[in-house]
């Protein structure tokens, strides 16, 4: 799902293509050094996990672990009971126990994770233990088993740190501190030194940042590779791999993997083709294992009274991204010439292409404006201190112009984008209109944790995240006087949304960690506060993608209904005495409608999935592709 693809962290580092590149159909490599595993039909797979001994393969999907023989001649076996969210398996170095994440713990319906363990049967493959819990702290991310086998490493969100629990439980040790910008981590072969990686986990291309190395006992830190492109080879790390991209005349994406010695001597590479998600768990053996797929999108209309929904024809490579009118969407996607976007009608007819640069990305994610999208050109935004050149594309007249010279975020607002521009130690909130016209609306320092901002007007609101909690915040205007709306607990690590309401006087707090998870406050003309915040009851978990219907009365999310598995579009009105409507299964994220009668929304089907094993060609010896 599209939220997954964006935030979640593969622990045995695997490199994923983006949502603009990714649903593409799958070219299959014919050199000789690839090994196909096995394809399967509809089965998207999150992480490919090889045993010590390479016998076995653990991959995810659908939030549960499967399990097969490597060598593909048995298709893969779900390894634990259904009922429950599984997934990251790590396998310990004795290939005989699986380190996880789960909420099999969690009572509460809250769908906690917590590391787990699990005995594996080498010479079956099957589990024989019950699942045991050896983390006391919930955690989003698991790293990896150290290779003593004694240890499992952790993200603790509440502390800011990656943390790593005895493999038999106990109490937890401290082995980083303030890691916002460390999403990867790896430990040495002989357990006395930890990698890490600095760099904004998701915008921040793979390798994930640049490297650093640690004594476990703390210590000075020192940068791993002067090769910016290069991270630890997991399966050895006294090798280490380096990534050759695409340029952005090629589509971007990583072009060639190469593996070398201590002494920076290439020993190896491999060439891939375009968009293979590529893994490098321990047991891969000296090489590595890739993923193709072949996707499509298929895009919905709901009609929220009635709750009828119907699809949307439209190129098989498009995604709907926002609403023009209240008959007409905006799509983006790939055809065979390149990246577009184009108008599509509620009847299901699409408009004209307008063709992309080719080094354009993120496209529609800042937002859509009247019939104008947003792209990025160039390299992403790396974090609240550097940007990239904005640009819209208008999907009726094929415009295509430059917004921000110099942005690190977006949304689309009504007939306005709200963009974040650096300017020296500060981050602007502006509010830029389809044409060009800027205006301040707020200035922020660089250090403040910022979690969210949002704006009505020039009433703006924005979240300030502070260890396990959030506190909301509003103001009229840059200099107006600041008013406290609300704290909430939340994971910094987890999404945080502000949404106001069409007439401005309320704004609505959500969060995936949120507690409460829902909540709307009364403001006045200024933005204080009309009375205490009114807590909502949505009865589902993890909210994200938030709405207001334009009457003002109701909200429009995706969330999990308490006790089920699966992400619903819901309908929650902000009277709480009023229960929230669930439609049907949708975890790709909405857009209404602006008389807020209906819901547009994308989802990714996976047509099948291909698992290969890839041999590093000895130096000299690349096969071309």
């Amino acid at each position: 799902m599209w939220r997954t693809r964006l935030l979640n962290i593969v622990t045995v580092l695997s490199l994923a293509a983006p949502r603009n590149a990714s649903a593409q159909p799958g070219v299959e490599p014919t050199a000789k050094n690839f090994h196909k595993i096995i394809s399967l039909d509809s089965m998207q797979f999150r992480g490919v996990g090889a045993s010590p001994d390479g016998r076995w393969l653990t991959v995810e999907a659908g939030n549960e672990i499967w399990i097969m023989p490597a060598d593909g001649h048995a298709k893969p076996t779900r390894l634990l009971s259904a009922g429950y969210t599984d997934k990251s398996p790590i396998w310990f170095p004795s290939g005989e126990r699986l380190a996880f994440l789960s909420d099999r713990a969690s009572r509460d319906g809250s769908h906690r994770t917590y590391v787990m363990t699990v005995a594996i049967d080498p010479r079956t493959g099957t589990a024989t233990s019950t699942p045991r819990q050896i983390s006391t702290d919930e955690t989003p991310v698991i790293g990896p088993v150290s290779p003593d086998g004694k240890w499992v490493a952790y993200i603790a969100p509440n502390e800011n740190a990656w943390k790593a629990v005895p493999a038999t439980g106990g109490t937890a040790r401290t082995l980083l501190k303030n890691m916002a910008t460390r999403p990867a981590l790896m430990w040495s072969r002989d357990a006395k030194t930890i990698y890490f990686a600095e760099g904004t986990w998701g915008i921040t291309p793979p390798p994930h940042g640049v490297w650093y190395r640690v004594s476990v006992n703390g210590g000075e830190e020192t940068r791993a590779y002067q090769n910016a492109a290069a991270m630890p080879y997991f399966p050895n790390t006294d090798l280490h791999i380096a990534l050759v991209r695409r340029s952005d005349a090629e589509g971007g994406g990583i072009k060639r993997v190469e593996l070398y010695d201590a002494k920076d001597r290439m020993v190896g590479s491999a060439d891939v083709t375009r968009d293979m998600g590529l893994y490098f768990p321990r047991g891969a053996n000296g090489g590595m294992y890739a993923t193709t797929s072949n996707q499509r999108y298929e895009n919905s209309l709901l009609t929220l009274d009635g709750g009828a929904t119907r699809a949307l024809a439209s190129s098989r490579y498009a995604w709907v991204n926002g609403w023009a009118d209240n008959s007409t969407l905006l799509i983006d996607g790939k055809d065979s010439v390149g990246h577009f976007v184009a108008t599509l009608d509620t009847a299901g007819r699409e408009g004209r292409h307008v063709l992309l640069p080719a080094d354009a990305r993120w496209i529609g994610w800042e937002g859509v404006v009247g019939y104008a999208t947003t792209f990025f050109r160039g390299p992403l935004p790396a974090n609240r201190s550097t940007g990239s050149p904005l640009y819209t594309a208008d999907a009726r007249s094929g415009a295509i112009k430059l917004l921000a010279p110099n942005a690190t975020w977006g949304k689309g607002d009504g007939d306005r984008f709200l963009v974040w521009i650096p300017n020296g130690q500060q981050v602007e909130l502006r509010a830029i209109t389809a044409d060009g016209k800027s205006s301040l609306l707020r200035s922020f320092a660089k250090s403040d944790s910022g979690k969210a901002e949002t704006a009505h007007g020039d009433l703006v609101a924005w979240a300030v995240s502070s260890n396990d909690s959030v506190t909301v915040f509003a103001a009229r205007g840059p200099t107006g006087k600041t008013h406290k709306l609300i704290t909430v607990r939340s994971s910094r690590h987890k999404r945080f949304e502000l949404a106001w309401s069409f007439d401005g006087t309320t704004l609505a707090v959500t969060g995936e960690s949120a507690e409460p998870s829902l909540s709307v406050i009364h403001v006045d003309e200024a933005g204080a506060p009309r009375g205490a915040p009114v807590i909502l009851n949505p009865r589902a978990t993890k909210l994200w993608s938030m709405r207001w219907t334009s009457d003002n009365r109701s909200l429009v999310l995706i969330g999990i209904p308490t006790g089920a598995r699966d992400g619903v579009l819901m309908r929650v009105p902000v009277d709480p005495k009023e229960a929230p409507t669930f439609y049907g299964r949708n975890d790709e994220g909405v857009t209404v409608s602006p008389d807020g009668k209906r819901v547009a929304y994308p989802a990714v089907r996976t047509l099948g999935t291909t698992i290969w094993r890839v041999d590093f060609v000895p130096s000299g010896k690349v096969e071309s592709r």
